[in-house]
C-alpha cells in the first residue's frame, strides 16, 4: 500500500465528514471587493420570501485577512467585520456563508482547520455586533483556493482571508 498524497487525504477528509452538504452544489466564485455594495435584487425588508436559493457569486461584503498562521482578528480585520455586520443588519432578508481560506503553507489537515477557525471567528464576531447566527454558516477550503496562487509572501497574504457569500432568504 502507498502513501496517500495530499489530495487524496484532503478528498477523504471532505467525504467522510467535512462537508457533506455539499456534495452535488455547484463550485462559487468569490469576489474580492472591499467596497460595501448591495447585493443586486435584495431590498431592506424584514419579511422573508421562502428559501432555497444559493449563494451567489456577488457579495456586497468585505474580505477579512489574518496574519500567517492566525486567527486574530487585527484592528482592520475589526473594522471590516464591523461594516459587514452594518450592511447585514440593514439587509435583514440575507444570509451569508464564510468560506475560511489558508495558504499553502502547512499541512492539509492543519488548513482545512485553520481556515475553519478563522471562518468560526469572524462569524462569532458578526453574533457579538448583533447578527443572528442563524443567518450564518462557516465552511473552510483551506489551501484550495488561493486567491493569488503565486508562491510568494504577497500572494500568501491574499490568500489567508474569510471571504462572505450571501443570498437571499
Amino acid at each position: 500500500m502507498t502513501a496517500m498524497t495530499r489530495r487524496e487525504v484532503l478528498m477523504t477528509v471532505l467525504l467522510f465528514g467535512l462537508v457533506p452538504g455539499l456534495v452535488g452544489c455547484p463550485k462559487k466564485n468569490l469576489i474580492k471587493d472591499d467596497s460595501i455594495q448591495p447585493v443586486p435584487g435584495v431590498e431592506e425588508s424584514d419579511e422573508p420570501s421562502g428559501r432555497g436559493k444559493s449563494y451567489g457569486a456577488e457579495s456586497a461584503l468585505a474580505s477579512v485577512y489574518f496574519e500567517f498562521d492566525s486567527v486574530a482578528l487585527s484592528d482592520a480585520a475589526q473594522e471590516r467585520v464591523a461594516a459587514n455586520a452594518e450592511w447585514l443588519k440593514r439587509h435583514v432578508r440575507v444570509e451569508v456563508r464564510i468560506g475560511g481560506h489558508c495558504d499553502e503553507r502547512g499541512t492539509t489537515e492543519f488548513n482545512l482547520s485553520l481556515g475553519q477557525r478563522r471562518a468560526a471567528v469572524v462569524r462569532d464576531h458578526l453574533i457579538h455586533l448583533g447578527v443572528p447566527g442563524g443567518r450564518i454558516t462557516t465552511i473552510s477550503f483551506g489551501e484550495e483556493q488561493p486567491a493569488d496562487p503565486g508562491h510568494t509572501e504577497a500572494a500568501w497574504s491574499k490568500s489567508r482571508r474569510a471571504e462572505f457569500l450571501t443570498r437571499e432568504k
